[in-house]
């Protein structure tokens, strides 16, 4: 049967061709193979109008802009069968938002509530929506909520909670899959940059599970994370091809190709340069491609 997904992160520019960024790369590639599998895909961040406009208009999809029926301030259009909820940024606070925003304030702080920006406010009340409501008339469908670890686990504002403390809070925890891209962001171990804050660690024990791109990373977090209450045989290993980042179809082995470039021991004019020629040849030939 077909599963609802759901992929939040703060930013993403997918407007035209994405060859700059590796994690961005990644996530819109997940989208795509999840939507041609069947599966009905939706993806929420934040941009401006103008960031709104262009990419609408770099995607043909200007005719299809509509705005969220249950949330104000997200625009909505479709594109190959995925459907793009976009926090507006430069949206005016309505007297709904403003009151919302007083009784957050105004909270006991035995019983607080993560806070967020305006726009990743917007898209976490979105996301609750979506994952309350399926589509059509069919039996409600089982929702899984994707969040990419990049930019999810630092506050975007000060005085703010992160969209990862959000997102184990508003939803069902069971349900949030964390995508982790690379360590560097991580609140744990050695090379994570991410504050060690009680909050921020608290919601890594809540998590359903972690999507890591290399055995690396998993062996990684199992390491470090697994104090928290993370369990093994919630952390899955997905590479990128898998999502066909890398394209689809078997890859040409060019290991021959290069053999037969690299310089030959007829052309050397001393015992010496065939020597050094041969031990060159003797190394192995390593090539490694990076699509991004």
């Amino acid at each position: 049967a077909a599963l609802r997904f759901c992929l939040i992160r703060p930013t993403a520019d997918l407007g035209g061709d994405v060859q700059f960024s590796g994690g961005l790369q990644g996530f819109r590639c997940i989208a795509e193979t999840l939507s041609a599998a069947g599966h009905d895909v939706h993806v929420l961040y934040c941009a401006s109008k103008s960031q709104l406009m262009y990419e609408a208009m770099m995607k043909g999809c200007m005719p299809q802009l509509s705005y969220s029926q249950a949330v104000e301030g997200v625009a909505l259009f479709k594109e190959r069968g995925i459907t793009h909820h976009l926090g507006l940024t430069d949206a005016a606070e309505s007297t709904q938002e403003q009151l919302s925003t007083a009784m957050a304030m105004l909270g006991s702080s035995s019983n607080a509530q993560p806070t967020l920006p305006l726009p990743l406010r917007r898209l976490v009340t979105e996301l609750q929506y979506l994952t309350q409501h399926s589509s059509g008339t069919q039996q409600q469908q089982q929702c899984w909520v994707i969040l990419d670890a990049d930019g999810s686990q630092t506050p975007l504002s000060p005085g703010t909670s992160t969209l990862l403390e959000a997102c184990t809070h508003f939803l069902d925890p069971r349900k949030v899959l964390l995508l982790v891209q690379n360590v560097h962001f991580l609140p744990v171990g050695p090379a994570g940059t991410a504050a060690r804050t009680p909050g921020l660690l608290a919601a890594w024990s809540k998590l359903g599970g972690v999507i890591c791109c290399s055995q690396f990373v998993a062996n990684y977090i199992w390491e470090h994370a697994g104090p928290l209450g993370l369990e093994q045989q919630q952390l899955t290993v997905a590479h990128y091809a898998t999502w066909h980042a890398f394209g689809q179809g078997s890859c040409k082995d060019l290991g021959s190709t290069a053999a037969q470039a690299l310089p030959s021991t007829s052309g050397a004019t001393s015992s010496h340069d065939q020597q050094q020629q041969q031990q060159q040849r003797k190394r192995p030939v390593v090539g490694c491609l990076k699509l991004t």
